[in-house]
C-alpha cells in the first residue's frame, strides 16, 4: 500500500461531547462509534481535493468500515496514517467511466503505539454524465404513519438543515453538497443531501443505546441512496445466527443505508 498522509489528533472532551450531540449519542468520555470521521476530517479533505484528487461534485461515499481494537478516550493523542488500498477506473454501462478509491486509515495511541482503531473508506467518483433535463432527481417517500418503536426498530427525523449544520461543525466535513443549495443543484441534485456518515452515526449511536457503549468490535456500512432534508427514516435491526446485527435504514420502501455490526464477546 502507498502512504498518503500522516497526522496527529488530540482527543478533547469538548469535541467528544459536540460529536455525540450531533449523532444522538450519550455524552461520555469514550467516543461514539463513528468519531473517527472528526479525527480524519481535515486529512480526508486534503486527500480528496489535493492528493488523489477527486471531483467533489461527482464523488460520493460508497462504503465505510470501522474495526475497534481499544477504547478511544478524552486526553488521548492519536497518531494516524492513511494508505491507498486501491484506485480503480471502471467503465459504466451508460457510458463514461467511474473511479473507485479505497483508503485505509490506522489510528494508534501516540503514547503506547498500540492500534486502537482501523477504518476503511471507499469513495466513488461517478461518471461525468449530466442528468437528463426532463428527469429530475427522485426523492424517496417518507416512512408512512408512526411505526411503533421496539428494541428492533426506531425512527429518526424529519432530518433538518440544522441537523446537517450541527454534524458539519462536529465532524469538520464542510463539503458544500451538504450545506450549499446552489452548489448542490449545480451538481444535479434537488437540494443539499445529508452526510452519509451522519446517517451512519445515527445508526451506530442507536446500536450502543440498545446494547451498551463499546458493544461492537466492527461496524461496516454501505450507502445505498441519498438522505434529504425533511426525510423520516426507519431503522430495522435483526440478529444473525452468529449473534451479530444486520441493520437497514429505510425511507419508505427504499433502503438508504445497510450495515453490519459484529458484537464484542467480552468486556473490552
Amino acid at each position: 500500500m502507498t502512504m498518503l498522509a500522516e497526522w496527529t489528533y488530540p482527543v478533547e472532551a469538548g469535541k467528544i461531547a459536540e460529536f455525540a450531540r450531533a449523532v444522538g449519542a450519550s455524552v461520555l468520555d469514550r467516543v461514539p462509534p463513528t468519531f473517527a470521521m472528526a479525527v480524519g476530517a481535515e486529512a480526508v479533505e486534503r486527500l480528496l481535493t489535493s492528493i488523489l484528487p477527486l471531483d467533489r461534485k461527482r464523488a460520493v461515499h460508497g462504503e465505510q468500515a470501522f474495526d475497534y481494537h481499544a477504547p478511544i478516550r478524552a486526553g488521548m493523542t492519536l497518531r494516524c496514517r492513511a494508505d491507498l488500498v486501491s484506485d480503480v477506473v471502471k467503465p459504466v454501462r451508460a457510458g463514461g467511466e467511474m473511479r473507485v478509491v479505497t483508503v485505509g486509515i490506522t489510528h494508534r495511541d501516540a503514547a503506547s503505539g498500540a492500534v486502537v482503531l482501523g477504518e476503511t473508506m471507499t469513495i466513488i467518483e461517478k461518471a461525468a454524465t449530466p442528468p437528463h433535463p426532463n428527469s429530475p432527481p427522485q426523492r424517496g417517500r417518507e416512512v408512512p404513519g408512526e411505526p411503533g418503536q421496539s428494541p428492533a426498530s426506531v425512527t429518526f427525523g424529519p432530518i433538518t438543515r440544522t441537523d446537517l449544520v450541527r454534524y458539519a461543525g462536529a465532524s469538520g466535513d464542510f463539503n458544500p453538497l451538504h450545506h450549499d443549495p446552489d452548489y448542490a443543484r449545480a451538481a444535479g441534485l434537488p437540494d443539499v443531501m445529508a452526510h452519509g456518515m451522519y446517517s451512519a452515526g445515527l445508526v451506530g449511536a442507536q446500536v450502543e443505546r440498545w446494547l451498551g457503549v463499546g458493544c461492537m468490535t466492527r461496524y461496516a456500512v454501505r450507502f445505498r441512496a441519498p438522505v434529504w432534508v425533511g426525510d423520516r427514516l426507519l431503522l430495522m435491526c435483526d440478529r444473525t445466527e452468529a449473534g451479530d446485527l444486520t441493520l437497514t435504514l429505510r425511507r419508505g420502501d427504499g433502503i438508504v443505508l445497510s450495515a453490519t455490526a459484529h458484537l464484542a464477546t467480552k468486556d473490552r
